[in-house]
């Protein structure tokens, strides 16, 4: 202690005014209470920093000090701490400055930090690097659009003390103030949270409110979807120079107006293009008729638009649309309890399509107009029924009339001088009826030189009453439609006509339906012959009509082969066809390339894991297709329900996949009744085809109200049916004859080529056979075709595999002479796991029934 002072270890070095104090020991400080600022002072202290040693000189704090009295003024302010390194300074009045470098050489200023600066009295730099430069009174940004009580409140909260810095934006330093508590008084920081509650109430105000378009507040824009009613709008003024919004009783009153004038003003319709002079609902007359003035503009009210609110304060003076958050914005209702005047609305848009709201002014001058209009317009006289054109009580003229175009047009000067000229120049270019005026109406002759060419002929109506004019595509489609029944090649050419079919028959071609049915006769006549030489000749037990192809075998005891390569191969059987094979014995096979499989005994199904029992065993097989070339065929035994199976199912199959189906999902029964789908094969692919069956199954179904088909693939209606039903009916026995000549030409050579002795050896069983042959060929040949047409008319049906659909079906078919008509209904249920459908077919006056099922187990 003392000017001149030393202290070890632990020690305390305490000087005077001036002199040296040294610190040599650890941890020790070094210290002079008194202000060594004179210039004749001089104080020297030494302490050892880095093992925590202080110099403290009054007002200058240190580790390691040598001042020369006047030396501290720059360093050291009244009053004023500084802690760091020599470069460290307070000089400001009470100032702080902590860390190298910091800088406090304001009043009251603290800086802490190295490098923080203080540049404004009263500031406070906190953090390495931060300045704070910003003097007090400085006011906050107030938004332009704030209401008067926010203004207030941030006016109040305008700084009076020097900013406080945590960094630089000069230089791009920043920092984040971390765990502040949510701000209550006006002048408390806020946190995050309290701005994204903040946030999300805008974002949900801004859903709802009603905004100007732009800055220059000349339109608003209402967002409904479908337009936006406004409620609750007070009655605004009517004036020329009237800007506010109009309400609906105000434009209710108007309307009322406008409406008796419309009642009995002429108007004009813009569907006529004219004015309308109807009245009650029937033309009427125009008397008294002087020249009128009309209004060149028209009214039009639209969507309003002039709703101002500002968004400042929105919880109580925004105008805001009605419902919640997200819902449509068709409503908004005003708040004020007498209604709510919307002023300074802008004028708006007048046209066919605007929905902007329209102002006081625009609705004064539209009832000016409306005025103007019921002083001066065409009114409907009631005594005179009709409109009265008289002014000042005399009659006048209507000028400038439009030429009328509708019946019960006004016409004008002009219409009846053209008139008068196109009555005299009628007789060389009208159409009339023979004969003089008053004679009946039965003849017109056009007077074409060389004929007269009727184009624009509209499609008439094709049925059994019609008296409609056919066009030139109708008769192409009858045409068209002739020329596919006929086959064989047959079109139609550029001129309508039809270019001939070509038919094979026995190797020879034939052009005409008649050419062919004549050479089909001659086969038959030949065919006749040969059976009676047959009768006549002996024969083998077995029978074989041979042709040019491979002989037919007949290898079964009792069996019978009819076409080349026809086998019939085990006894009993019977194979008519080309290539026709009969496997089994009683086994049928009918039609070229049929193919018989072994009977399957089938007594029960399994349908998703359930067996149910069926009924109907088989003891042969009838085919009438093979696989690849199947046919329809009816009134079979229950057939294989398996993935390659082309066998029809009866209807005992088809009650027990009911039982199943309704186990799994309710009653099937209504369902079956009611539904139309599609058929379906084994793999529940859907066919071409739909069963049609009605409450009674051994009953048609009609279907009713057909529309006449166009296209190729639509259905007909018996009016269609029974217009072209001969020619098809004629023409569609080509094929048979085809076959049957080949057969009787594979007669002819077999008997002229057979043994002598083995046909003396079966004489009697040939007579026999043939003699049975002989009265049933025909009866075959006319079930052979109808079974035929009935496959062609199932197969014709289509239904609609969509889910839930239920559809109809209809189709015909011809075959060798034969006709034949199937119908059908089908259903897909909502999944597609379960199609179904139900056919019915009739030829011959016989009936046959089918249904399929299918379910998608996976």
């Amino acid at each position: 202690m003392g000017a001149t002072s030393l202290a070890h270890a632990g020690g305390y070095v305490i000087g005077g005014t001036s002199g040296t104090g040294t610190d040599t020991g650890l941890s020790n400080m070094c210290l002079t209470p008194n202000d060594p600022t004179s210039s004749s002072a001089t104080w020297s202290c030494q302490s050892n920093s880095a093992s925590g040693g202080l110099v403290w000189v009054s007002g200058l704090v240190g580790t390691s000090l040598t001042v020369q009295g006047a030396d501290l003024a720059p360093f050291i302010g009244s009053q004023s701490v500084a802690i760091g390194t020599q470069a460290t300074s307070a000089t400001g009045a009470s100032a702080v400055a902590i860390g190298a470098g910091a800088t406090a050489n304001v009043a009251n200023g603290v800086a802490m930090g190295a490098g923080a600066s203080v540049g404004a009295a009263g500031g406070v730099a906190l953090g390495s690097g931060s300045v704070a430069n910003t003097a007090a009174g400085i006011a906050g940004y107030t938004p332009d659009n704030a209401t008067p009580g926010s203004s207030t409140a941030l006016a109040a909260t305008k700084s009076t003390l020097a900013s406080a810095s945590i960094g630089n934006a000069a230089t791009g330093q920043f920092r984040q103030i971390s765990g502040v508590a949510a701000g209550t008084a006006d002048s408390d920081a806020v946190n995050v949270a309290q701005l994204k509650a903040l946030n999300s109430a805008v974002t949900t105000l801004r859903d709802v409110a009603v905004t100007y378009d732009s800055t220059s507040k000349d339109a608003i824009t209402l967002g409904g979807a479908s337009g936006t009613s406004l409620t609750n709008v007070k009655s605004g003024a009517l004036s020329s120079t009237s800007s506010d919004a109009v309400n609906g009783a105000q434009l209710f009153a108007t309307n009322q107006n406008v409406a008796g004038l419309q009642t009995n003003a002429l108007q004009w319709s813009s569907t006529l293009g004219a004015y309308d002079a109807g009245y009650g609902g029937t033309a009427q007359k125009i008397s008294n008729v002087a020249a009128g003035t009309a209004a060149t503009d028209a009214a039009n009210l639209g969507q309003v638009n002039a709703v101002s609110a500002s968004l400042s304060d929105l919880s109580d003076r925004a105008v805001v649309y009605d419902g919640a958050v997200g819902s449509s914005k068709d409503t908004v209702t005003f708040g004020g309890a007498s209604g709510t005047t919307l002023t300074n609305v802008r004028a708006g848009t007048l046209s066919s399509a605007s929905s902007d709201a329209v102002n006081g002014s625009q609705l004064f001058a539209t009832n000016e107009n409306v005025a103007l209009l019921q002083a001066n317009a065409l009114q409907w006289s009631s005594s005179l029924g009709a409109y009265d054109a008289s002014r000042s009580g005399a009659p006048q003229k209507i000028s400038n009339v439009a030429a009328g175009t509708a019946a019960s047009d006004a016409v004008n000067l002009a219409q009846l001088n053209s008139l008068a000229s196109g009555v005299n120049s009628l007789s060389d270019r009208a159409v009339l009826y023979d004969g003089a005026s008053g004679d009946p109406k039965q003849t017109i002759t056009l007077a074409g030189t060389g004929g007269t060419l009727l184009t624009n002929v509209q499609a008439g109506a094709v049925s059994a009453s019609s008296t409609d004019a056919l066009n030139g595509s109708q008769l192409y489609a009858v045409s068209a439609s002739i020329a596919n029944i006929f086959g064989g090649g047959a079109s139609v050419a550029a001129n309508g006509t039809i270019l001939a079919p070509s038919y094979l028959i026995n190797n020879a071609a034939y052009n005409s339906v008649g050419d062919a049915f004549g050479a089909v006769d001659t086969q038959l006549s030949t065919l006749k012959g040969s059976i009676a030489n047959l009768n006549a000749d002996t024969g083998s037990a077995y029978v074989q009509i041979n042709s040019a192809g491979p002989g037919a075998q007949a290898t079964g005891a009792e069996s019978i082969a009819i076409g080349s390569a026809a086998q019939a191969v085990a006894a009993n059987a019977t194979a008519i066809g080309q290539g026709a094979v009969a496997n089994n014995a009683g086994d049928v096979a009918l039609g070229a390339g049929s193919s018989t499989g072994a009977a399957v005994q089938t007594s029960s199904m399994v349908v998703n894991g359930t067996t149910y029992a069926v009924a109907g065993l088989a003891t042969s097989t009838v085919s009438v297709g093979a696989a690849g070339a199947e046919r329809t065929i009816t009134n079979v035994a229950a057939g294989q329900v398996n993935a390659s199976s082309t066998d029809a199912v009866n209807g005992s199959q088809l009650y027990a996949t009911n039982q199943a189906l309704s186990a799994a999902m309710g009653s099937v029964n209504t369902l079956n009744q009611n539904a139309v789908r599609y058929d379906t094969d084994s793999g529940d692919q859907k066919l071409n085809s739909i069963t049609l069956a009605g409450g009674d199954p051994n009953a048609p179904v009609v279907i009713r109200n057909v529309a006449t088909g166009v296209a190729a693939t639509d259905a007909v209606n018996v009016a269609q049916m029974d217009a072209g039903l001969s020619q098809a009916l004629a023409s569609a026995t080509s094929y048979t004859d085809t076959r049957t000549s080949a057969a009787i030409s594979t007669a002819n050579t077999y008997t002229d080529t057979k043994s002598r002795q083995t046909l003396a050896q079966a004489n009697a069983y040939t007579d026999q056979k043939f003699a049975m042959l002989n009265s049933s060929l025909e009866g075959v040949r006319s079930q052979a075709n109808q079974a035929a047409a009935v496959g062609l008319a199932a197969g014709s049906l289509r239904y609609d595999d969509r889910p839930g659909k239920l559809s109809a079906a209809a189709g015909a078919g011809t075959w060798g002479g034969e006709a034949a008509f199937a119908m059908g209904v089908g259903y897909t249920t909502q999944d597609q796991r379960v199609r179904m459908n139900l056919s019915g077919s009739t030829a011959g006056g016989d009936w046959g029934f089918g249904g399929g099922l299918s379910l998608t187990l996976n």
